[in-house]
């Protein structure tokens, strides 16, 4: 997703940081919450605002990186759809930004209507697209696909002008 030369320029950011300006906003700041590992992922909403609970293949595990935006702005403006980025392991392997292949019909993911608690617990709200008034914010999160046997290090997301690190006392 990002050259090596742009990689290089970019400053590192932890779990509670927050960056002030998201691209191509204008001061929508974006701050890391928390990630977790996970063998499930929520996606929604799909039709009819139905939710849905996907299995990680078998050897794969989900990593789930909470954040939040908010409008620092004087006038209303919407927040973007992240669905770009990557994110290298202690392997030193990349991922890309995980979703379901074909949506609810990704059969090797096993999809299920989620429940009220896994909505909760792994989504949040979606994120994206919201039009957020000045001085609202609201959480979502972001998914990447990795083997059980690896950790996640350091993740990029599109719009997002810093480097993830994922420190070794948090998440899974």
């Amino acid at each position: 997703m990002l050259d090596d030369e742009l990689m290089v320029s970019l400053a590192m950011m932890n779990f509670g940081d927050t960056v002030s300006e998201v691209k191509s906003t204008e001061n929508l700041s974006f701050t890391l919450i928390s990630w977790i590992e996970s063998d499930i992922a929520v996606v929604g909403p799909y039709a009819y605002g139905d939710y849905y609970t996907f299995t990680a293949k078998p050897g794969m595990k989900f990593v789930i990186v909470f954040f939040e935006f908010k409008n620092n702005w004087v006038r209303p403006q919407s927040t973007p759809y992240i669905r770009e980025g990557e994110i290298a392991t202690d392997k030193g392997h990349i991922y890309p930004v995980w979703s379901p292949p074909s949506g609810i019909y990704s059969e090797e993911y096993n999809p299920r209507p989620s429940t009220d608690e896994e909505i909760i617990t792994l989504l949040g709200s979606s994120a994206a697209y919201e039009e957020l008034l000045p001085g609202e914010s609201i959480r979502g999160c972001i998914v990447f696909e990795i083997p059980k046997d690896e950790k996640p290090v350091e993740a990029v997301i599109a719009k997002v002008p810093r480097i993830i690190t994922f420190q070794a006392n948090e998440g899974g």
